[in-house]
């Protein structure tokens, strides 16, 4: 897959540079219930992501896209087409591109020394370990091993590759008693280290307990009143981007509140609004200010021409997207 895309994209004129990234990702995951193994699984994925840049007006422009396995050449081809048309409409400062190093590197790690199954194994044998609390169990337990092999490629000489290692435990502490009570907990490391995972379990089984063991505060619940939310303005969103699939709006400050519109559609078809705080630089929504959590409204028409408003949500945002029928836009802070 990558060098196809690296091919085509050597083929494809109006394009200044550009820049292919390529993970490959095997993993080893085991599945318990309590301390059943339940579910055995090995994956091998591949992700690749291509940049293109595109000089114009003293500045350069850059796009990025996802290349999907069900792809083939003329839609990678349609793809970069569409990146191409994005850049050029991007006003960057110039920046140099990298240029010109290769290398093959491999992160430090003594997962070298385990075959995947074995350290999972291992990895399972330090967290049980640590199910000795009275009253307490690890209710479930997950197990990730991983091994990830990055190839950075660009039109400028860089050919680089990395191997690196990863390792995830999910697990759910469990304290049983007149009333259960369950935390979450997710470790994540690169070094194993057979005391260090049960300690970190071990300190978990521990808060879980105390959790259990903890009053709650006495006190009587009184109403509290004040003003209700109302609206406090509205703004016209400037349009920031548009291709005919999808339209991105500004609202040009980030605030708490909603989008309402005008929707003339067929009876089912749907109108999607997502928000988001910030951009990235291929003007597409950036739900990483909110922990990778997409905010998105649904309305969906019965033939008629209505006004479509959430009246009990609001959202943090500054900039959205509006995909299907939309007239007569505003943001309602």
């Amino acid at each position: 897959m990558r060098n196809r895309v690296i091919d085509i994209l050597k083929n494809t004129s109006g394009i200044s540079d550009w820049k292919v990234l390529s993970t490959r990702t095997e993993s080893t995951e085991l599945f318990f219930v309590h301390k059943d193994l339940e579910t055995v699984r090995s994956t091998d994925t591949t992700d690749v992501k291509v940049s293109v840049y595109v000089s114009h007006d003293d500045a350069l422009g850059e796009a990025t896209f996802s290349v999907y396995a069900s792809y083939d050449d003329a839609k990678i081809a349609e793809e970069i087409e569409k990146a191409k048309k994005k850049a050029g409409i991007i006003s960057n400062q110039p920046y140099s591109i990298p240029e010109n190093e290769k290398g093959d590197y491999v992160s430090s790690s003594n997962f070298v020394n385990y075959e995947p199954h074995v350290l999972a194994s291992l990895i399972s044998k330090a967290c049980f370990e640590a199910d000795c609390v009275d009253g307490g169990s690890i209710n479930a337990l997950e197990i990730f091993v991983y091994r990830d092999e990055v190839f950075l490629t660009n039109s400028r000489g860089i050919d680089k590759t990395q191997v690196k290692y990863r390792a995830m435990v999910e697990a759910i502490p469990t304290f049983n008693g007149a009333e259960s009570v369950e935390l979450y907990e997710q470790y994540n490391f690169t070094e194993f280290d057979h005391a260090l995972v049960t300690n970190e379990i071990s300190r978990k089984m521990k808060e879980v307990k105390d959790r259990y063991e903890a009053k709650a505060p006495e006190g009587k619940l009184c109403e509290s009143k004040g003003p209700h939310d109302k609206i406090i303005r509205k703004i016209k969103p400037a349009v920031v981007f548009c291709d005919g699939e999808r339209t991105v709006y500004d609202a040009g400050v980030n605030l708490s509140g909603t989008v309402g519109f005008w929707q003339k559609a067929e009876n089912g078809e749907q109108t999607e609004i997502r928000y988001a705080e910030q951009l990235d630089d291929s003007l597409e929504l950036s739900t990483e200010s909110a922990g990778q959590i997409l905010q998105r409204d649904i309305y969906i028409s019965n033939g008629e021409t209505n006004f479509g408003m959430t009246k009990f949500v609001f959202h943090g945002f500054r900039y959205f997207e509006i995909l299907g029928k939309a007239e007569d836009i505003w943001v309602y802070e």
